[in-house]
């Protein structure tokens, strides 16, 4: 589901980048198209990681750790990173809600110096609800596994 959503969200800024002309808003989502390329690809490098096998050399344990170790570090890399992306986002999203919700071009929205105010604002806010809100998805797409794993784990390292 992960990989579904991403191509879809690739999709969207695709959507983006070629219906609205403005090079600031396409050069701002294009860094955002790219970051989630990349988001899309390490997901799909980590489910390729799933072993379909039983492995003689790693006991039930080991696996179930690295599994787990693997799946949260990549979790929390994905959340780092966006922390950089979000505010090319939000000024990406600023600039063309500004451009669409006025009719004017970018240069005389941004002309004004409390745009400028009003953008870092945006930013300022909307950073920690993204990361966040991130946070929260992760914990739903991935939380009830993870927490599984933990349970099997604690159980297998009982018995030891």
């Amino acid at each position: 589901m992960n990989m579904i959503w991403g191509v879809l969200i690739c999709l969207f800024y695709l959507f983006v980048i070629i219906f609205f002309p403005y090079w600031q808003v396409q050069v701002l989502i294009s860094i955002v198209l790219i970051f989630s390329l990349w988001a899309l690809y390490t997901a799909y490098i980590e489910y390729k990681k799933i072993s379909t096998t039983i492995s003689s050399t790693n006991s039930v344990l080991d696996e179930m750790k690295r599994h787990l170790h693997s799946v949260t570090t990549w979790m929390k890399l994905q959340q780092r990173v966006a922390l950089f992306i979000y505010p090319v986002s939000a000024a990406g999203g600023f600039i063309l809600g500004g451009v669409m919700g006025s009719g004017k071009p970018v240069h005389v929205i941004m002309s004004k110096p409390v745009m400028y105010v009003i953008l870092l604002v945006t930013i300022i806010i909307l950073v920690p609800i993204c990361y966040l809100i991130a946070k929260w998805m992760f914990n739903k797409s991935f939380g009830k596994h993870l927490d599984a794993l933990k349970i099997n784990i604690s159980a297998l390292e009982a018995e030891k």
